[in-house]
């Protein structure tokens, strides 16, 4: 998605990357083209389950409250 305004986006749980800074929030500035991993998100312990990584389609009948929480734009 092309941003249309300057947004700042709350992240849901911090991030730590190499730098050593918490980052609780991302600055996306207007004409930035910004998206999201679904190939991460659908394997993240923290979305979806303990074995997320695991393959399992019975999953998507009954989706974790985390994942229905999800907004979207």
């Amino acid at each position: 998605m092309v941003r249309r305004c300057d947004e700042v986006i709350p992240l849901g749980e911090p991030v730590t990357p190499a730098s050593g800074e918490v980052v609780t929030r991302i600055t996306v500035a207007k004409g930035m083209f910004a998206t999201v991993s679904i190939w991460c998100m659908n394997r993240s312990e923290v979305f979806c389950s303990p074995d997320a990584k695991a393959f399992m389609p019975e999953w998507w009948l009954t989706l974790p409250l985390r994942a229905k929480e999800i907004q979207s734009e």
